[in-house]
């Protein structure tokens, strides 16, 4: 998912790749003045640092795209 289709309110869902998000935990997306952002243990996870060199997230998706992920099935 690009980080241009995210916003405030959606939900997203962390992979095994984090030290302050559980696998599998559903987050809600956030704003402030430094960026989106999710919560976590450590307090705000920002979502700047989770993209790719094409913009993407990488290590939070949304259900549908995680569940694919997950299941290996194409889209």
């Amino acid at each position: 998912m690009h980080i241009s289709q995210v916003k405030p309110g959606d939900t997203l869902i962390a992979d095994d790749g984090f030290s302050c998000l559980d696998p599998d935990q559903r987050v809600t997306v956030h704003s402030d003045d430094c960026g989106l952002f999710v919560p976590c243990r450590c307090g705000q996870h920002y979502l700047d640092g989770q993209l790719n060199a094409v913009g993407d997230l990488v290590g939070l998706y949304p259900p549908v795209e995680f569940k694919t992920i997950q299941t290996g099935a194409s889209t």
